[in-house]
């Protein structure tokens, strides 16, 4: 799923030039958890990669709001992003059973507990920023048995959130006007 991988991080990189910090990091988990009801964000910060292949998106706001309002927007759209793939996916593979995420933006809990409560799947977590080097070591060595046994996943059950809900759907809506896709 090339798409909203390969830009989370630079949409959060665009928040912070937007919101005006040096670095949201430590800002997110407050702007995430202030109970205000997030804006939609049409992310095409690095290009709208699979399903919907636009390389030159452009970005957008729907609608005003405050500083935490906009960055769980931004949030929100990377969760919306990797729903959309895990929707196109639907008619190609089983249905999966739960979602596993790593990397710096993973690191995010108001991330994964909204990618849970959007996609109805579990989100698990492992404590390992070099999940990639590690895979590949994985595969190197012939997928060995008993590979990263024994580290405990964080696991983000999904929530019946209607409103999250309701805010993808209106986002898919958005998104295909401008995309036609």
């Amino acid at each position: 799923m090339p798409g909203p991988r390969h830009g989370a991080g630079a949409a959060l990189e665009w928040l912070a030039h937007d919101v005006g910090v040096g670095d949201v990091a430590p800002h997110l988990p407050s702007w995430l958890d202030s109970g205000e009801e997030p804006l939609l964000f049409l992310n095409g910060i690095a290009g709208l990669g699979g399903p919907f292949w636009q390389p030159d998106f452009p970005s957008r706001y729907v609608g005003a709001g405050t500083t935490a309002q906009r960055a769980a927007a931004v949030v929100e759209s990377i969760a919306f992003l990797l729903q959309a793939d895990i929707d196109a996916l639907a008619a190609h593979v089983l249905p999966a059973k739960h979602i596993r995420v790593s990397g710096g933006v993973s690191r995010l809990d108001g991330l994964c507990q909204r990618l849970a409560s959007v996609s109805g799947l579990p989100v698990h977590r492992r404590d390992d920023p070099e999940a990639t080097t590690r895979g590949i070591a994985f595969l190197a060595v012939r997928m060995p048995t008993g590979w990263n046994v024994g580290e405990a996943d964080r696991v983000f059950a999904p929530a019946d959130d209607v409103a999250l809900r309701a805010r993808y759907r209106r986002w898919r809506a958005l998104r295909a006007e401008a995309t036609g896709v």
